[in-house]
């Protein structure tokens, strides 16, 4: 949440299905113009398919509608000055996500293999987990051991009474 802003819903605001995914903000748009040249002329046709719907060009937003498949420009803006009216852009959204796309200067292949790399790094260190030590992996190790010690006619046995129809 952006500093002095309003309250954030719960996530399962951004989750439920009755939010019909507007709140996934694809910044290279799912359905670019063939004319629009803000876009075609940073990606091809292939790196459009294999990078719209990665970690790194999706953010979440209350409503994506207003920013459909305007150009990167457009959808970055720029901060509110006084005496300007709002408008809906990432630099003056409520969520900091949205805020933090208006850092960058253009969209390309390179800014969104960056940002996936950054929310990545982040989500790791977030919750991050100690690896078990040897002794610990010697013990799973053992625990599986022992309980995968019946004899072939018990696998059968087994396979049999499950009804996989």
């Amino acid at each position: 949440r952006a500093h002095g802003q309003q309250e954030l819903p719960p996530l399962s605001y951004f989750t439920e299905a009755a939010q019909e995914q507007r709140t996934t903000e694809h910044v290279l748009p799912q359905n670019p113009k063939p004319e629009d040249s803000c876009w075609w002329d940073h990606f091809t046709v292939e790196q459009h398919a294999g990078l719209m719907h990665s970690l790194g060009n999706l953010a979440l937003t209350y409503d994506n509608s207003a920013y459909s498949n305007r150009c990167f420009g457009k959808k970055r803006g720029k901060p509110l000055a006084p005496g300007e009216d709002q408008v809906t852009c990432y630099a003056q959204a409520p969520l900091k996500q949205e805020q933090l796309l208006a850092q960058y200067d253009v969209w390309t292949p390179n800014e969104i293999n960056a940002r996936q790399r950054d929310l990545a790094a982040w989500a790791l260190k977030r919750w991050a987990v100690e690896p078990p030590t040897t002794a610990e992996l010697l013990d799973s190790e053992a625990a599986i051991e022992i309980e995968s010690e019946g004899t072939d006619e018990d696998v059968a046995a087994s396979a049999d009474a499950i009804d996989l129809s």
